[in-house]
């Protein structure tokens, strides 16, 4: 037990570490290809909204709560049960993320058409590509607590890597394209950022596979 936990704990300290590494190489890159102009500013605010959600639904209050039931229902009342409720949830947060998003886009549409600058107007176009952002990551965060609890780190702990690899194979992308306007290359840095959500989600699921866990819809909602 004492030596699973030590590696547990090197692996995750070691992809903690190449995370930040890659974050500074990131911010660098990303000061070098973009500066402080507008463009820049208007999709750091559209990237700050979702990224805020996502701490407080994926990595903060789901798996605050989820992980410690998880277990104590895996420990107490075995696999199958652990897994229905792992599938209620699953159902709630999936259903719950399409309502929300839906009702974003709705908004964000409406505000596309009023009468504002230029970067409030980059602001709610990048925020429509990067909200749904929050959908893959707030699946994955659920998909994390239950490799966690079955003792499983190393792709969970993958998830920052995958995003900064993303965001610099992105930065360098774009930095690449000529004749192209910086809000163009901002737009196509958000669909880089949105396809980071959907790689960490999947580069989890062949592990939850491995250990039996089907996603499906249970509408329990009084579990």
């Amino acid at each position: 037990m004492k030596s699973r936990l030590l590696k547990a704990a090197g692996v995750i300290g070691a992809l903690t570490l190449l995370s930040r590494i890659l974050g500074m190489i990131r911010d660098i890159l990303s000061a070098k290809g973009f500066g402080t102009t507008w463009q820049w500013d208007a999709f750091i605010y559209a990237f700050m909204l979702p990224n805020f959600m996502r701490r407080l639904v994926g990595e903060g209050a789901l798996t605050s709560a989820f992980i410690p039931v998880y277990t104590e229902v895996l420990e107490k009342e075995g696999e199958e049960r652990a897994r229905r409720l792992a599938n209620v949830i699953f159902t709630l947060l999936f259903w719950g993320l399409i309502g929300f998003l839906l009702l974003a886009q709705g908004c964000l549409f409406l505000l596309r058409g009023t009468t504002a600058p230029p970067a409030f107007h980059l602001t709610v176009k990048l925020l429509q590509v990067l909200f749904p952002y929050l959908f893959f990551i707030a699946l994955s965060a659920l998909a994390t607590g239950i490799l966690n609890a079955h003792h499983h780190f190393f792709s969970p702990a993958l998830n920052p890597v995958i995003l900064d690899l993303v965001w610099i194979a992105g930065v360098l992308w774009v930095g690449s394209l000529t004749g192209v306007e910086a809000e163009e290359k901002i737009f196509f840095l958000s669909i880089f950022i949105l396809a980071s959500g959907v790689i960490q989600l999947g580069v989890q699921w062949p592990s939850l596979l491995r250990l039996g866990f089907s996603p499906r819809f249970i509408f329990d909602f009084s579990h």
